[in-house]
């Protein structure tokens, strides 16, 4: 993996974490429902969209081997890298990133549920674990 990479997000406290594992009961023995990626693979310069993040569930899509929350983050679908908003919610055993395959065609539509104003996170990634950055755990 190179130097210098970053993902961008929002991690879910524990009640906004709980309340969705109460409305999204997950179908595998994984259970993540821990955060959104807003970005992947950037730079560490990379500048949050805004302070905080409308989320807003609006589905569920699930496969054999993962099942995500889908979302929309202040009105749009899609992450700046083309991948759709999503939730990891739970998993077979699969990587959790997997979970972000979706296809437009399976998502189960839910009435929209705001998870609201999420302040945003920045990790730079390294192999099988995140590494938080002081700075970002410091402002918040």
């Amino acid at each position: 993996m190179a130097k210098n990479k970053w993902r961008v997000g929002a991690a879910l406290q524990g009640n906004k974490r709980a309340l969705l594992l109460r409305m999204f009961r997950p179908k595998f023995a994984r259970v993540y429902c821990q955060s959104l990626t807003y970005a992947y693979g950037v730079g560490p310069d990379y500048k949050f969209p805004e302070d905080k993040l409308d989320l807003r569930i609006t589905g569920v899509h699930r496969t054999d081997t993962t099942e995500a929350l889908v979302c929309t983050v202040n009105g749009q679908t899609h992450r700046p890298d083309g991948r759709r908003f999503h939730i990891t919610l739970s998993t077979d055993g699969a990587a959790p990133a997997t979970a972000g395959d979706i296809d437009d065609a399976r998502i189960e539509p839910v009435n929209p549920v705001l998870v609201s104003f999420l302040r945003c996170t920045r990790e730079k990634l390294r192999p099988a674990k995140f590494e938080h950055n002081a700075q970002a755990r410091a402002a918040a």
